[in-house]
């Protein structure tokens, strides 16, 4: 992940996730990417706030209605 916000993105949405559904998509993801977001849960952090989680949800069911609306590639 390049971009720093979308990995914040993810951090959020993974910490609302049980563990066992966290670390599944992580080991999906694999590379340094999954270590990083494995070491920031690892790590004491605050609560996330409502409204961060709000944030984070809206843009993935934004991203996934504009996935479901792109044709798929030609085969």
């Amino acid at each position: 992940m390049a971009d720093e916000a979308a990995e914040d993105v993810v951090f959020v949405l993974l910490r609302a996730l049980p563990a066992d559904a966290a670390d599944a998509l992580l080991t999906r993801l694999g590379g340094p990417e999954a270590d990083r977001l494995r070491a920031r849960l690892a790590a004491p952090a605050d609560p996330t706030p409502p409204a961060a989680l709000d944030a984070a949800l809206t843009q993935f069911f934004d991203l996934q209605r504009i996935a479901a609306r792109t044709p798929p590639p030609p085969a």
